[in-house]
């Protein structure tokens, strides 16, 4: 159950298919990547960010760079370097790399959902109260919330140290690995898949009723 240098792994994926997981995030994290940076290049030159829609978009696609960044940070730290059979775990030294790329993965999904949440509510609050501008203060505490109120929902994990190598990949360590309703599986759930989701759902039921 447990792997070496004290990783614990509860599925125990093999290096051969890490190798393989490691290459889809790569390939994808690129290619999402690459959009984001000319999509942020066009807006920048062309001066296009002078107009809300725009900046809004550039907004997204910062976002959209971190969280691409973090899936690739968070398969980095596993060790390929052995043979395929092998049991997947943390290349040695990268231990804290690991507990990082967890955060960033858990941080970058919730900077998405309330990004998309503030913008939707953005644009209702403009159409509703029929508002062509706003002033650019508003902009800068919505932006500034969505980077900071994720904090509320990523500190936990550092306390209980359950921040690690799941599977192939570094996020919330399923400790006991003793039933499908564990302590990784509650963190997916109610940190992670539901507020994200919901968040994104509340923004749509916002532009819908707009």
């Amino acid at each position: 159950m447990a792997a070496s240098d004290g990783q614990i792994n509860c599925s125990k994926p093999t290096v051969e298919k890490e190798k393989l997981i490691l290459a889809l995030y790569a390939v994808f994290s690129a290619t999402s990547i690459l959009f984001y940076v000319t999509a942020i290049a066009l807006i920048v030159k062309s001066r296009a960010y002078r107009r809300l829609l725009h900046r809004l978009t550039l907004y997204l696609a910062i976002g959209g760079i971190l969280r691409s960044l973090a899936f690739v940070l968070q398969v980095l730290p596993v060790d390929i370097e052995q043979a395929d059979n092998n049991t997947v775990t943390v290349r040695k030294g990268w231990e804290g790399v690991c507990v990082f790329a967890g955060f960033m993965i858990q941080y970058t999904g919730l900077i998405q959902a309330f990004t998309v949440l503030w913008i939707c509510f953005y644009l209702f609050r403009m159409v509703l109260f029929q508002k062509k501008s706003e002033k650019i203060c508003r902009e800068v505490i919505g932006l500034v919330a969505a980077y900071l109120v994720p904090h509320l929902f990523t500190w936990e994990p550092f306390i209980t140290n359950s921040y690690g190598l799941l599977g192939t990949r570094c996020w919330i360590v399923d400790k006991d690995c003793n039933s499908n309703f564990d302590l990784a599986f509650t963190y997916e759930m109610a940190l992670n898949i539901v507020p994200i989701f919901s968040l994104m759902l509340i923004g749509l039921v916002l532009i819908v009723i707009a």
